[in-house]
């Protein structure tokens, strides 16, 4: 249900939102401040959300389409300076080699991105192996403005001489399969229930 239609029920838009997550929370009121500033510089009055319900579906569009542009447009006059500096980026495909039966993703896996990510301060993140900050002027002037980025070697998956013997390729290759067959009976059996 939406945040406006919650007007409806006994609870406020705004005890609706703080069920939320924490971070979803922070999100969700930050669009809403965004949202009243320009109410108050395009309609004069920062508050119009609780009225938003009386409003006809051409006049919300309205609306709304008014905030997107308005919002596209203070993008686009910060003079030219993009508002992400940096990408960050943590190669989590090279190296990795999960498997549905024997090698399968846990929390273990994320423990190096987790320390990486530095969550408790963020301006303090440094690059690792795994780990590198591209800054937008690099990342624009790439082809295509590309962000399928590599800067690892898994010599594994490039050296056909270490590939794992056929019969090892097939007995994962049937592993795999046979995980995905299981899995659709299993969806086929509770769509049954149905």
């Amino acid at each position: 249900m939406s945040s406006l239609k919650t007007l409806q029920t006994k609870e406020t838009y705004q005890e609706k939102i703080k069920t939320k997550k924490k971070g979803t929370q922070i999100n969700i009121f930050k669009s809403i401040q965004n949202f009243e500033n320009f109410c108050m510089e395009k309609h004069g009055k920062a508050n119009i959300i609780p009225k938003m319900k009386d409003l006809e579906s051409d006049e919300l569009f309205d609306v709304l389409q008014s905030w997107i542009n308005w919002n596209y447009n203070r993008a686009a006059s910060t003079d030219g300076k993009a508002w992400t500096e940096k990408l960050w980026i943590y190669d989590f495909r090279t190296y990795q080699h999960f498997t549905l039966k024997e090698d399968t993703l846990s929390r273990e896996h994320l423990d190096d991105f987790v320390k990486c990510y530095n969550v408790k301060n963020l301006q303090k993140r440094k690059e690792a192996e795994q780990f590198h900050a591209y800054s937008y002027d690099g990342l624009i002037k790439r082809d295509k403005i590309s962000l399928d980025i590599f800067w690892l070697k898994d010599d594994s998956l490039e050296d056909i001489e270490n590939l794992p013997p056929p019969d090892i390729l097939a007995e994962e290759i049937k592993d795999n399969l046979e995980s995905t067959l299981d899995s659709i009976n299993e969806l086929i059996v509770n769509l049954s229930k149905k």
